[in-house]
């Protein structure tokens, strides 16, 4: 299995968040929450592909602020990482490569592209290189995830709430309909 620098990635950040290694695979599975799987009002449990719904909200909260918020606890994680995003073209573009590796190499280490990552390496017969994690531990990346939520002010590291009322009544009778359906 030749495996590329954004598969040690996905692997390695499974690694890190908890994942389990399979006995045959590394790594971990992962699933997002997008619109087409999303249960709409009326949708019985399953019904056409329906996967998941949303029973209570606390806070809603913009992207661009909650990633601006991780991108700088990863910055400020490591000051060598800090240096490798003043050396990239555009060090605030996060969509160039450099700027990728920096900030993987802050929550990953600087071999979370090039080497399977375990704390307890499982004995994988040389197919898979492994090494201890490396990078941000994981608290601190669960820190990080959570200052967006733990806080409406910006000036003390959050982001403000953008949940309406109307989305709390969209939610509330939502989730009424699925009890129902129970």
């Amino acid at each position: 299995m030749t495996m590329t620098e954004l598969d040690y990635w996905r692997e390695n950040l499974g690694t890190k968040l908890g994942a389990v290694w399979p006995k045959t695979e590394p790594g971990a599975f992962w699933y997002s929450t997008d619109r087409s799987s999303q249960c709409k009002a009326n949708d019985g449990k399953g019904k056409g592909g329906c996967a998941w719904r949303v029973f209570e909200a606390l806070k809603k909260v913009d992207k661009h602020c909650s990633d601006a918020i991780i991108d700088q606890h990863v910055t400020k994680a490591n000051p060598k990482n800090a240096a490798c995003f003043q050396a990239c073209a555009q060090p605030t573009n996060m969509s160039q490569l450099c700027n990728i590796r920096c900030w993987m190499a802050g929550v990953l280490g600087k071999d979370g592209g090039k080497l399977m990552q375990n704390a307890t390496c499982p004995k994988s017969k040389g197919q898979w290189p492994c090494h201890k994690v490396g990078g941000m531990p994981k608290a601190a990346l669960e820190a990080a995830w959570m200052a967006a939520f733990n806080s409406d002010d910006k000036a003390k590291g959050g982001c403000p709430n953008l949940l309406t009322p109307r989305d709390k009544r969209r939610i509330e009778a939502a989730a009424a309909e699925e009890e129902d359906d129970l």
